[in-house]
C-alpha cells in the first residue's frame, strides 16, 4: 500500500533485501542493541518462572532475534559467533560437560552460524567474493581507508591521541594519504581504532583492561558449580559478542548503547553478599570525581552556545531578519569552544540566500558577508575544506590568484569533491594560464565524466577549450589509473566529441535497487518491454519532481526518447523547455555537515557555486561507471604537484 501511494518502490519488501533501521535509525545500531540485550533475554527464558512469564520472555526473545538478524549487518554475524562461542564454552565449563558433548554442541552452533551467513545477502556476497578472490566492495574500501587514516592519526600522537571528538576535524588532514573514501568521517567504524586515534595508548589500555578483566571475572565464576550466575553469564556473553562486533563499528557515542554496555559491566562487577557501606568517599572516588568535573567543565561551555544558536535559527526561519541573526552570532562565538562551526553556519545562511533573489546588489551583499564569515572560520580552523572551497568560488571573479590558493588546499583536503578542478581551471583561465586550465578541466573529466554533459561548456569562454581538455585527458589517463578503466573513460569522452563509438552499458535488470531507478529510466531504451520502460520512467519523474506524473508527462517523455533514439548525443544534449525537467540549476548540499560537526542544530550548508547539469545525461553517464571515482587520489595529487596547478 505504501509503495502504491508513493508511485514507486519506496520500501523494498523482499526479505533478502531488508535492512532494519529501527530503533536508532541505522542498521549497525540495530545490530549493536540486539547483541547487548539478547543474551539477557535468553537468560530470563531459562530462569524458573510461571508459564505465562516464560512465554512472554520467549516472545520477547523472538522479536529481539528478528530485530538483530534483520539489521543485515556483517559485523553482527561476527558478534553472534564470538558471543555464542564464549557463552557455550563458559556454560559447558560451569555444567561440567564432557568433551564429546561440548564438541557436538559446538558443531551444531557452527552449522547454525553458517546457515545465517548464507541466509543474509550481505554476508553471503562477502563470503562469495572472498571465495572467488574478487576483492572487496566499495564499503570495504572505505573502511580500509579509515583503518589507514586512523592508524596514522594515533601514530602521530601515540600516548594520548588526537583528543576526544577530534576525528571529524583531523581526518581531512590525512585524507590525501589514502585512495578513495569520504572527505571526512564522524567515526572510524572500529572501537579500538577510534580509541587509538582519540585517546592513544592510554585509552586503548584502559578499555582493554576493563574489557578483559570483566570477561576473566565471569570465566572464574563459571568454575563454581554451586553458584549458578546466569545473569553474569549472559552479561559476559553480551560483552564478548559486542566486543567482537565493536571491531567493525564505533557506537559508544550513542547514549543507549553506552548505557547498555555499562549495564552489562554492572551485572558482572556487582557486589555479591553483604559488604560494609562507606559513608565517606575513598581517595580514588574523589580523583575520579575531579576528572569527571574537569571533563564536564571543558565540554559544558558549548551547551549555552548551542541553545542560543538554535534559538537564533528559529527566529531567522520565522522572521527572515538576517540583521538580528548576525547580532546573535557574536555572543555565540564568544561562548563556543570551537567557534568555527557557528561561523561556518552563519556563512552557510548567506550562501543559501545567495541565489534566492534576482537583485544583483543583494547577491553581492550575501557573497561579501559569507566571505567575511569564512575568513573567520579559517582563523580557527585553517584546514576547513568547506571554507576553502567556498572562498575559492567567492574570490574567483575579483581575486583569481587567491581563488587558486583556496582551490589547491581544498583539493588536497577533498580530492574527490565535485567541481573543485572546474573552479581551479576557471581561476587559471581568468589569469590567461590556458595550459594549466586545460590540465584542471581534464582531471575533472577523468574523475567525473558526467561533467562533460554540463551545459556550462556551451559558454563562449569555455566552448573552445572542451576538445583540448578531452584530448589532454586522453594523454594523461594512462598515468592516473588502471588501463582498462581509463580506456573506457577516454572512449566515452571521445564519443561525446563524435570521434569514437560509445562503450555500451550492460542492459539493466528490473531488480536493480530502488536508488538506481533514475538510471534505469535513462537507460530505458535498453529495456525491451514497453510497459517496463513506462513504469521506470514514471518512477524517474516521481523521484525527480516529487509528484506522481500524469499520462501527458509520460507521453511527452516517451515521444522524446523515441524521436532521439537514433542519436544518443542529441538525446543527452537536449535543451530545457519540455514539461519533464532535464536541465537543473542547484547548489550542492553538504548533508552530513551537521553530524560531522557534532551539532545537529546546525543547518545543512550549500556551496557557493551554482551548478548546472543535464539530469538525464548525468544519470546516463553515472550508469556507465562504478560509484567510486577514478583515477586514484594519490595519482591525481601527484600530477597536480608535478604540474604546479
Amino acid at each position: 500500500a505504501m509503495n502504491s501511494a508513493a508511485g514507486y518502490e519506496a520500501v523494498r519488501l523482499s526479505p533478502h533485501a531488508l535492512r532494519n533501521l529501527a530503533p536508532l535509525g541505522h542498521p549497525n545500531f540495530t545490530a549493536g542493541v540486539g547483541l547487548l540485550v539478547l543474551p539477557a533475554t535468553l537468560a530470563l527464558v531459562f530462569r524458573p518462572s510461571r508459564f505465562t512469564v516464560r512465554a512472554a520472555w520467549c516472545l520477547a526473545l523472538v522479536l529481539q532475534a528478528a530485530m538483530l538478524i534483520s539489521s543485515g549487518s556483517r559485523g553482527m554475524v561476527l558478534g553472534i559467533g564470538v558471543g555464542g562461542a564464549f557463552a557455550l564454552t563458559a556454560f559447558a565449563r560451569h555444567r561440567g560437560w564432557s568433551a564429546r558433548r561440548f564438541g557436538a554442541a559446538a558443531a551444531g552452533a557452527l552449522v547454525l552460524l553458517a546457515v545465517l551467513v548464507l541466509a543474509l545477502p550481505r554476508t553471503r556476497a562477502a563470503a562469495m567474493l572472498a571465495l572467488q578472490g574478487k576483492g572487496f566492495g566499495a564499503g570495504d574500501e572505505q573502511r580500509a581507508a579509515m583503518l589507514k587514516v586512523g592508524w596514522a592519526m594515533g601514530a602521530d600522537h601515540p600516548w594520548l591521541g588526537q583528543g576526544p571528538g577530534m576525528v571529524p576535524l583531523k581526518y581531512p588532514l590525512y585524507r590525501h594519504t589514502v585512495d578513495g573514501g569520504s572527505d571526512t568521517v564522524l567515526q572510524l567504524h572500529s572501537t579500538p581504532l577510534q580509541l587509538w586515534a582519540d585517546t592513544g595508548l592510554a585509552g586503548v589500555a584502559a578499555a582493554a583492561v576493563l574489557f578483559f578483566a570483566s570477561l576473566a571475572l565471569m570465566w572464574r565464576q563459571t568454575a563454581d558449580r554451586d553458584d549458578a550466575d546466569i545473569a553474569g553469564l549472559a552479561a559476559g556473553a553480551a560483552l564478548a559478542g559486542y566486543g567482537a562486533y565493536a571491531l567493525t563499528d564505533y557506537q559508544l557515542d550513542v547514549p543507549l548503547i553506552a548505557a547498555l554496555v555499562a549495564a552489562q559491566l554492572a551485572l558482572l562487577w556487582r557486589v555479591r553478599g553483604e559488604r560494609p557501606v562507606r559513608f565517606l568517599p575513598s581517595a580514588g572516588a574523589l580523583v575520579a570525581a575531579g576528572i569527571l568535573a574537569t571533563a564536564v567543565f571543558a565540554t559544558a561551555r558549548d551547551w549555552p552556545a548551542r541553545r542560543l544558536f538554535a534559538e537564533a535559527m528559529t527566529r531567522l526561519e520565522t522572521t527572515g531578519d538576517l540583521a538580528e541573526f548576525e547580532e546573535a552570532i557574536e555572543p555565540i562565538v564568544d561562548l563556543a569552544p570551537n567557534p568555527a562551526d557557528y561561523l561556518g553556519a552563519a556563512a552557510a545562511v548567506h550562501l543559501r540566500f545567495l541565489y534566492a533573489g534576482d537583485d544583483p546588489g543583494t547577491r553581492e551583499q550575501h557573497a561579501a558577508s559569507a566571505r567575511l564569515y569564512l575568513d573567520r572560520v579559517l582563523e580557527y580552523n585553517p584546514e576547513s575544506e568547506f571554507a576553502r572551497t567556498n572562498l575559492g568560488w567567492l574570490t574567483l571573479a575579483d581575486a583569481p590568484h587567491e581563488a587558486i590558493i583556496h582551490f589547491r588546499r581544498a583539493i588536497r583536503l577533498a580530492p574527490a569533491r565535485s567541481d573543485l578542478f572546474i573552479g581551479l581551471g576557471l581561476a587559471h583561465l581568468r589569469l590567461g594560464e590556458i595550459d594549466a586550465a586545460i590540465d584542471a578541466f581534464a582531471i575533472e573529466l577523468l574523475r567525473r565524466p558526467a561533467a562533460l554533459t554540463s551545459p556550462f561548456w556551451q559558454a563562449e569562454t569555455l566552448a573552445p577549450h572542451l576538445a583540448a581538455a578531452v584530448r589532454r585527458a586522453c594523454e594523461i589517463a594512462p598515468r592516473l589509473g588502471p588501463e582498462e578503466a581509463m580506456t573506457r573513460t577516454t572512449r566515452l569522452l571521445l564519443w561525446w566529441l563524435g570521434e569514437a563509438p560509445l562503450p555500451m552499458p550492460v542492459a539493466p535488470s528490473t531488480d536493480t535497487p530502488t536508488q538506481n531507478t533514475p538510471g534505469l529510466a535513462v537507460l530505458a531504451r535498453a529495456i525491451a518491454t514497453p510497459e517496463t520502460r513506462r513504469q521506470l520512467l514514471a518512477r524517474y519523474l516521481f523521484i525527480r519532481t516529487g509528484r506522481q506524473p500524469d499520462a501527458a508527462d509520460l507521453d511527452t517523455l516517451e515521444t522524446l526518447l523515441d524521436e532521439l533514439r537514433n542519436d544518443w548525443r542529441a538525446w543527452l544534449r537536449h535543451p530545457a523547455g519540455h514539461r519533464p525537467p532535464f536541465l537543473r540549476l542547484f547548489q550542492r548540499e553538504r548533508t552530513a555537515h551537521p553530524m560531522l560537526a557534532g551539532n545537529l542544530d546546525l543547518p545543512v550548508p550549500v556551496d557557493a557555486n551554482l551548478a548546472e547539469e543535464n539530469d538525464l545525461a548525468r544519470l546516463f553517464f553515472g550508469a556507465l561507471f562504478p560509484p567510486k571515482g577514478l583515477p586514484s587520489d594519490p595519482a591525481v595529487l601527484h600530477y597536480v604537484a608535478e604540474r604546479g596547478l
